[in-house]
């Protein structure tokens, strides 16, 4: 009992905790919403970047008189600010600020502006209107051979939500998750092709699995993608997957799953286990002799 109010404390101080970093002083708002004067930009970005994550109501009449007046670039962040204290008339600036972008004279290329034309068109998603979605592949194809960030963490919703251009988001998903150069995005890929689509993209998991040079990866193909599943196929898979991986860490991982998803094979399994993982054979050939041996008896 001891032992549950000390659980429970501990959440509630860590929510009280919570509750209070995200709620500022009056001179706080005040001094965030008085910085978008400054003359320096940086003043100007940090104060919207704040109004943005503390959601201060009172900023919103500074923010409609100040937005039109800064430069191009640091009006998408005032969008975002006056998106985050709900003001109704948000999805209509976007509109706007998009109509500006291209319609006045800018010092600026169309090109470079394209970025934030894209972060423009995700606060329309926000709303519902996926009719920009092109301009996200857009970036996409302006970028390459890098990958532009922006645009890709938009393809989820273009995904989930626009249906004109679902195959479109599907094979640049495909193109992330199977370019080598592209690691940091890759599982972020692999899951939003998941999320839509389950299964479907299974084999694309269990190549992860096997042959990424990513311990990271390998595993989380294995515990957040492949296991999960619980395919019909799962315990031979498991079973292949121990004899031949050459990491010691995941070979424990999978022994560990194998242990718990089939309790039928696990007192055979707790016998082999450990040689497996940990005995250091001065053979491979004979560290697969023995684990084939091992599994012939599950």
């Amino acid at each position: 009992m001891k032992h549950i109010i000390i659980i429970v404390i501990s959440i509630l101080m860590f929510w009280i905790s919570d509750l209070f970093s995200q709620s500022l002083s009056e001179t706080e708002k005040m001094y965030y919403i008085g910085q978008l004067n400054s003359d320096e930009e940086t003043d100007r970005f940090f104060a919207l970047q704040n109004i943005e994550k503390y959601s201060i109501k009172e900023a919103e009449d500074t923010l409609l008189s100040k937005i039109w007046d800064d430069d191009v670039t640091m009006q998408i962040e005032y969008l975002e600010a006056l998106k985050a204290i709900n003001y109704p008339l948000t999805y209509n600036l976007t509109l706007d600020y998009l109509d500006t972008l291209t319609s006045n004279p800018q010092i600026y290329s169309q090109e470079y502006l394209l970025e934030y034309r894209v972060q423009a068109v995700a606060i329309l998603f926000d709303y519902g209107d996926y009719s920009l979605a092109k301009l996200v592949f857009d970036l996409l194809e302006r970028d390459k051979p890098e990958l532009n960030s922006t645009a890709f963490y938009l393809l989820d919703e273009i995904l989930e939500n626009c249906l004109e251009f679902e195959e479109k988001a599907k094979v640049e998903l495909l193109k992330v998750l199977r370019n080598p150069k592209l690691d940091f995005y890759k599982i972020m890929a692999l899951r939003m092709l998941f999320n839509k689509y389950g299964d479907r993209y299974y084999n694309e998991a269990k190549i992860m699995a096997e042959q990424d040079q990513n311990l990271t990866y390998r595993i989380i193909a294995l515990e957040d993608f492949i296991i999960p599943l619980k395919k019909d196929d799962l315990n031979s898979y498991l079973k292949s997957r121990l004899l031949n991986e050459s990491d010691e860490t995941i070979r424990f991982l999978i022994a560990r799953n194998f242990s718990n998803l089939f309790p039928s094979s696990h007192s055979t399994f707790i016998i082999f286990a450990p040689f497996v993982i940990f005995l250091k054979l001065t053979s491979k050939g004979a560290l697969k002799t023995f684990v084939m041996l091992s599994l012939s008896f599950l």
